[in-house]
């Protein structure tokens, strides 16, 4: 069914046209929440965004795409969240691990440790940025939004979005950068 029609029934109280409107977008906005709030809290951010959206749902007017819609949603609950007092920063260890313990079999250890090493240096260059040029980030190279998208999602203009992923990437780019390893008879 096209989801205009499980807009609409999902309008009328139709809770398995919503589910079905759950099922589309749950990886989408749980991705989103990953790199926001971490692991452990975006599943949360992703069920309590969809009981917003439900509850919301008639106040939708469609001026945006669903997705836009849930998008912001979901901004705004990780973003309560990140100023919540109880929020943690966990380790990111669980994140780096092969969910396929086969995985290990035909990789080089060294190959996935450095794979390890430059992920979790970015999950923690990422966790270093504001949340606004965090949010840019996100939605730009994770769920790979236009920048008309991304205005719409976060509620200002092109112009602000463009301005945010630019100071975001010179941000990501001096915090990625290599330090300088000593030189061989220098001390570190």
């Amino acid at each position: 069914m096209d989801e205009r029609r499980l807009i609409a029934r999902a309008k009328q109280g139709d809770a398995e046209a919503f589910d079905q409107l759950v099922r589309r977008y749950w990886e989408r906005i749980y991705r989103l929440a990953v790199p926001l709030v971490g692991v452990t809290e975006a599943d949360d951010v992703a069920v309590e965004t969809f009981e917003i959206a439900w509850q919301k749902l008639p106040q939708f007017r469609g001026d945006a795409s669903l997705g836009t819609w849930l998008f912001r949603i979901a901004l705004r609950v990780a973003h309560r969240r990140q100023h919540s007092p109880f929020h943690r920063h966990e380790e990111v260890w669980s994140e780096l691990v092969p969910a396929d313990e086969g995985l290990l079999a035909w990789t080089d250890p060294e190959e996935l440790i450095r794979q390890r090493e430059e992920a979790w240096q970015v999950h923690w260059a990422l966790q270093q940025l504001p949340l606004p040029l965090r949010e840019a980030v996100v939605l730009r190279f994770f769920e790979e939004l236009s920048y008309a998208e991304m205005a719409q999602v976060l509620g200002v203009s092109e112009t602000a979005v463009r301005k945010r992923v630019t100071a975001a990437l010179r941000q990501l780019a001096v915090l990625l950068q290599p330090s300088p390893s000593p030189k061989r008879g220098e001390q570190a």
